[in-house]
């Protein structure tokens, strides 16, 4: 049907001219009727978690939107001095946090529009195209997708400003929004010359007055050891924006308002830079405040100064996407840092296994948690084959040997040259490499290894019936390493620690046989584990447990605990080891 315009007053009364049957016109669409509500309930705490790092993840976020402002402006205006400044102020009894960048800037089209759309991310608009027609032909890719990030701030403040004009914009070009309650009220715009000052060589400046709680963290800042029964350490505000900005590629400056003035606190071009790999390594790591080391191979400081010029730029696609080496500790050490656009997705939670440095992951869901490696696999095997052939250079004691043997496995690179773990045979405990092992069982020893039901590596076995076994007890208990499972009657994974052991032996010309004993004993959670043993054909069996002396049968196995139990004494573990905490 054809109508006229003026016949048509909205869209409901249009279908009074036509008729239809079996259905009825309405204007519905989805909508969000209470943006503060939605807000509140799909962002802050309830998007990134209880029990989180608030102040990170606010820095983090408006870290990354200004990096994506300097790289968006870098696109079509090369020349000039990029960064990006953290700034503590003190106004009056309020402490303010600003987060500043000289980057492309936004127009009131921007600042009203796609910035204060919820779940919008500005550069996937089709404002992007009219505004900036080279930018989505250019190189230019933003770290920011989901269109979120701003909206953390109203986490750690209810009064937040941002200031902002465009890059080559004159005072008549900027704007100001002002939250003046969070997001319960809507925010004031001001314009051109009713803006007070800010740093004139910024194009937009974000502050926030902090609530009372994160005014107090931030003049003693605290990051949480990575080693278990240690204390959180303080840090200075550029140590931490130093670890969370740790593979950016932009350079980012602090002023801590202690009157030392700015700092840089993260050089974008120090990848490039071998000889200060060391410092930066002990920078985001905080090197000077770890506890004093039990021996000098237990020693972090010194660790990463032998082992500094190991790092390597790791490339994907003409992108750097890590910096990292293999890790050799067995457990402890320095941290790997999980990054997403160059950005730690946590500096708390630091994980030991694999390598240290960083590397580039794509982000899982909104709150940036850390998903896939953004590298693929025959760029991470020709890294760790590098790693591999410099370690073989180096001496290494079987505590890194092990290191490095779980380490490379999980990169799919063959770990028996390094594959060692500690061993336990007739009370006392040493340390082996799997050569040492197979000389056991040319001896006629036998060599074991607890395994849970799930053919994962068991080492906290409380009680099993004596057995004349070399009892393998490696500290690597991750990665394909640790993978106790056997097919068609040898181990499944040739990169395990039996796989090895497997190998190892068959160089050897032993004439080897594998054996399970299902249930065997119990492990520190109540679960039943296994023990697999190898040994040489038809040489030696393992004694089942003695009968009952009430009756000719096996002592009774503890019962299987139910989920609903397995669940009350994870929460009642849980519930101690935060009591220990609140202790320290």
């Amino acid at each position: 049907y054809l109508f006229q315009s003026e016949t048509i007053d909205s869209f409901n009364n249009q279908w009074d001219i036509p008729t239809v049957q079996g259905w009825e016109p309405c204007s519905a669409k989805l909508h969000v009727s209470n943006v503060a509500d939605l807000v509140r309930n799909l962002g802050g705490e309830n998007l990134y978690g209880a029990n989180q790092d608030l102040l990170q993840i606010v820095i983090r976020e408006l870290i990354q939107n200004a990096r994506d402002a300097i790289s968006a402006r870098r696109a079509v205006h090369e020349d000039f001095d990029a960064q990006i400044r953290v700034v503590v102020r003190q106004e009056d009894e309020a402490v303010w946090l600003d987060i500043e960048d000289n980057g492309i800037g936004m127009s009131k089209r921007v600042l009203t529009g796609p910035f204060l759309d919820f779940g919008t991310s500005f550069w996937s608009t089709y404002l992007v195209q009219e505004m900036f027609p080279g930018l989505r032909s250019s190189l230019f890719t933003s770290v920011g997708k989901f269109g979120i990030g701003f909206n953390s701030c109203f986490m750690i403040a209810n009064e937040v400003t941002v200031r902002s004009r465009s890059w080559d914009g004159g005072q008549q070009d900027q704007y100001q929004l002002e939250f003046q309650d969070g997001l319960t009220l809507r925010p004031l715009l001001r314009c051109g010359n009713d803006i007070p000052s800010y740093n004139p060589n910024c194009s937009t400046q974000v502050s926030l007055r902090l609530d009372s709680k994160t005014a107090e963290k931030i003049s003693a800042l605290e990051i949480r050891h990575n080693l278990s029964n240690h204390p959180p350490f303080s840090v200075s505000l550029a140590e931490y924006v130093a670890a969370i900005a740790i593979g950016l590629d932009e350079d980012v400056f602090v002023d801590q308002n202690d009157g030392s003035g700015l700092a840089k606190a993260h050089d974008r071009n120090f990848v490039n830079q071998q000889d200060q790999y060391a410092k930066w390594l002990h920078l985001i790591h905080v090197s000077n405040q770890r506890p004093a080391a039990s021996s000098p191979g237990w020693d972090v400081i010194s660790y990463i100064e032998n082992h500094a010029s190991r790092l390597r730029i790791i490339e994907e696609d003409g992108q750097v996407v890590g910096l990292a080496a293999l890790q050799t500790w067995a457990t402890g050490g320095p941290s790997q840092l999980k990054t997403i656009g160059g950005l730690a997705t946590s500096i708390g939670s630091r994980g030991t296994h694999h390598y240290f440095g960083h590397m580039e992951h794509y982000p899982k869901s909104a709150k940036r948690d850390a998903g896939k490696l953004r590298m693929s696999l025959p760029t991470l095997k020709a890294w760790a084959e590098e790693q591999r052939d410099i370690l073989s250079k180096q001496p290494l004691n079987l505590f890194h040997q092990e290191g490095a043997a779980s380490s490379l496995a999980r990169f799919d690179v063959d770990p028996i040259e390094f594959a060692a773990t500690q061993f336990a045979y007739n009370g006392s405990r040493n340390w082996a490499h799997v050569n040492n092992l197979v000389e056991m069982l040319s001896r006629g020893i036998p060599v074991g290894i607890f395994r849970s039901q799930k053919h994962g590596l068991r080492t906290s076995v409380k009680d099993h019936p004596p057995i004349d076994v070399a009892l393998m007890q490696p500290m690597s208990i991750m990665s394909k390493y640790a993978n106790a499972k056997l097919e068609g009657g040898r181990p499944k994974e040739d990169y395990s620690l039996i796989g090895c052991l497997h190998r190892a032996a068959i160089n050897a010309s032993l004439d080897i046989t594998w054996t399970v004993h299902d249930g065997f004993a119990v492990d520190t959670t109540h679960e039943y584990v296994d023990l697999v043993v190898c040994s040489i054909h038809g040489k030696h069996t393992i004694q089942e447990p003695p009968a009952s002396p009430t009756k000719d049968a096996k002592p009774s196995k503890p019962k299987r605990l139910t989920k609903k139990e397995k669940d009350k004494r994870k929460r009642d573990r849980k519930k101690k080891e935060k009591s220990k905490k609140r202790n320290r």
